[in-house]
């Protein structure tokens, strides 16, 4: 199975392993990415959001599909498709949900990768991802915009790799996470940037009238000139209302594609698009197959899992 099949189908639904009582949520945490390897992966849907948490190990959050809010100690950030979020060491986060059918990857790197292991040549190297690793400087996370680290290929070998916990695969995996680190640092385009309460709330209902909203619609609900809003969103998550609009609506196709047999024609118009070609022709452009087949695609996944 490829991975991106794997991820979509046995993606973990982490909020159903959540416990209430006495044990803390840095130990379920810990419990649920226990992990003898050097370099592990967990991947999981975002169905209800994670617990504040830290954890012993480098974190690369890398978002598969859809839309997540990863709440620093400091910053809201907002991440989508194509995202890096590389959190420190002891960092503490949480992950909350925009999207209940987005797909996260975590990446997971023990710290003697980098102290003593092949990756010490780029921890103590003199560039500012290698000192984000040393601890050099106050912020716990760096955020890599998918328009700068569009690496789905190197996500998907290290996916691979760590299915197996052999010397090979090991080796492979840590070979790709060099080439991984390696790229990132060569674009040198980060950010630290956040959103406030207000935009969090935006986004909120951008998810929940996706279908049916549009820029004046959401510039009055909030109270803001749709000029201003646009430019505000633009700059906070870097992206503009249309996309938001676009991406949303497309996940939510993607869901009710995989989950009911509503035909592609009602399923354009339950998503938001009055013309059926006009969905047919983002989803190709987006997806490179069309509804039909994505929809095919993911029966014949299920059929192979029964």
């Amino acid at each position: 199975m490829a991975i991106e099949d794997y991820l979509i189908t046995k993606g973990k639904n982490f909020p159903a392993l959540w416990k209430t009582g006495k044990v803390s949520a840095d130990a379920q945490i810990a419990n649920l990415f226990q992990n003898p390897q050097s370099i592990f992966t967990v991947s999981h849907r975002m169905l209800g959001g994670t617990p504040k948490h830290t954890h012993d190990f480098y974190e690369f959050l890398y978002i598969f599909r859809g839309q997540v809010l990863n709440a620093t100690a400091t910053k809201m950030i907002y991440m989508s498709a194509g995202d890096f979020c590389i959190m420190n060491l002891a960092s503490r986060h949480s992950l909350q949900e925009i999207d209940p059918d987005a797909i996260v990857v975590n990446i997971c790197v023990r710290p003697t990768c980098f102290t003593a292991g092949t990756l010490h040549s780029l921890y103590t190297a003199d560039n500012f991802l290698s000192q984000f690793l040393r601890g050099v400087g106050a912020e716990d996370y760096l955020y890599f915009p998918h328009t700068f680290s569009s690496n789905i290929q190197l996500v998907m070998a290290i996916l691979q790799a760590t299915q197996h916990n052999d010397f090979i695969n090991q080796t492979r995996a840590t070979a790709d996470v060099m080439l991984l680190i390696a790229d990132l640092i060569s674009r040198h385009a980060y950010s630290f940037h956040g959103i406030d309460e207000n935009t969090r709330k935006i986004l909120h209902y951008i998810q929940a009238h996706a279908a049916t909203t549009s820029l004046n619609d959401v510039a009055k609900q909030f109270n803001y000139n749709p000029t201003y809003l646009s430019r505000a969103l633009k700059q906070n998550i870097g992206k503009s209302l249309p996309t938001l609009l676009t991406e949303t609506r497309m996940t939510q196709a993607q869901t009710l594609l995989t989950t009911t047999d509503e035909s592609v024609q009602n399923i354009a118009q339950t998503v938001g698009y009055a013309s059926y070609s006009h969905f047919h022709r983002r989803f190709k452009a987006i997806f490179k197959q069309t509804p039909g087949e994505y929809r095919q695609k993911q029966r014949n996944i299920q059929q192979r899992n029964l």
